[in-house]
């Protein structure tokens, strides 16, 4: 008979895979700059959300990225000595969520499609946070949020940037982004959870956490899990002892997340500000539509007037149902139609893809778009 003792070993933190990483470069005669960090952090948060985190081995993958990308900046930029710093500007494209840009969060945020109410709220609640810190005898007060509001409504990209305006008024610490769904907070087996929760959250210390559908941490008593549950305590710990140092943004429908408030007690009140959301309008989808257009092709005034007149057949009624998934419908809608130009430009031998009504035409022509216009009989979208 063996009596076993479990003993749990808590993963490493970004801060120790950062000076693995340093160190497993220094063996190529390299170096990583501070400034390169972003750049290693937001991809280590990719990693972890989709379920491609294998710890060291990860460390050991991405290092050989980053060699090869400075190799490859060296190599564009003709020079002739090999320079042996690996600097953040050599890592631009290694990560999706880095950003390198030289704007400001809340010009960054200014930028965005409707977003005027959101970006007075936050102005406001840095305001406050900053008057805290300025007077010693002000308590700082929570940061915790929760965005409620319909998918595609920039919910995860604000809080993106909540993290950047954080940091650059020096809220916090880091101002790294780290997305997680409530299912990468449970284990799958007794006793996963706490541990599991506690390290998601320990990476996202002087960064933002970021919790997507987190309400199905909670449905309800009838049909509570224990996984969720536990993990749902363990957060709110985390939130608490951690009040200063973390922000932890929370993303759902007002209804659901007004469901999730009930599965803790203090939870509602450790989260004190919550930002609503709304769905975009007819003249703001097209809006959006134009400055995705305009970011990477040019196009023709066709394009604008045909754009006119499919968000202005849109349906209200699906507008305002569950299944419209605003922003998102149009970026699928613009990719479509920039898809359509590529076709014709091959088949035209055109060496430049420059997007036309017609494009727009061809793609909402597609069943999934031509559907959702008021009556289906719009004139040009059959």
């Amino acid at each position: 008979i063996l009596f076993v003792r479990v003993i749990s070993v808590p993963p490493a933190g970004d801060g120790e895979l950062w000076e693995c990483a340093r160190d497993s470069v220094k063996k190529y005669g390299l170096e990583l700059s501070d400034d390169a960090k972003a750049a290693f952090v937001s991809r280590l948060s990719e990693e972890k959300s989709d379920g491609r985190f294998y710890g060291m081995q990860t460390v050991r993958k991405l290092v050989c990225e980053m060699i090869w990308m400075k190799h490859k900046a060296d190599a564009q930029a003709g020079k002739g000595e090999r320079d042996a710093v690996i600097s953040g500007a050599d890592l631009e494209g290694l990560s999706g969520l880095y950003d390198n840009t030289h704007k400001s969060g809340l010009e960054e945020l200014s930028e965005m499609v409707g977003m005027e109410e959101i970006r007075e709220r936050i102005s406001e609640i840095v305001a406050q946070v900053k008057l805290a810190m300025a007077n010693d005898k002000m308590d700082k007060p929570c940061l915790h949020m929760r965005f409620v509001g319909a998918p595609g409504t920039g919910k995860t990209t604000v809080a993106r940037l909540v993290g950047k305006i954080f940091a650059e008024a020096g809220i916090l610490r880091n101002g790294y982004f780290f997305e997680h769904t409530a299912r990468d907070l449970c284990g799958e087996y007794i006793g996963q959870t706490a541990p599991k929760t506690a390290a998601i959250c320990r990476d996202a210390y002087g960064s933002v956490l970021f919790i997507d559908e987190a309400y199905a941490l909670y449905v309800g008593d009838e049909r509570a899990t224990d996984y969720g549950k536990e993990a749902l305590t363990t957060l709110v710990s985390e939130m608490e002892n951690h009040r200063n140092d973390m922000v932890v943004i929370m993303a759902g429908y007002k209804d659901d997340m007004d469901k999730l408030m009930e599965g803790n007690a203090g939870l509602r009140s450790r989260m004190p500000f919550m930002l609503e959301f709304k769905s975009y309008t007819k003249e703001q989808l097209l809006q959006i539509f134009l400055l995705m257009a305009g970011k990477h092709f040019r196009y023709e005034d066709s394009l604008v007037r045909t754009a006119e007149e499919f968000f202005g057949n849109l349906d209200p009624s699906y507008m305002s149902s569950p299944d419209f998934a605003n922003a998102r419908f149009v970026r699928n809608l613009y990719e479509r139609t920039w898809s359509k130009a590529a076709v014709r430009m091959q088949l035209s031998g055109a060496k430049e893809i420059v997007l036309t009504g017609e494009d727009l035409t061809v793609a909402a022509a597609d069943r999934e778009f031509s559907e959702r216009l008021a009556g289906r009989n719009a004139i040009g979208f059959l």
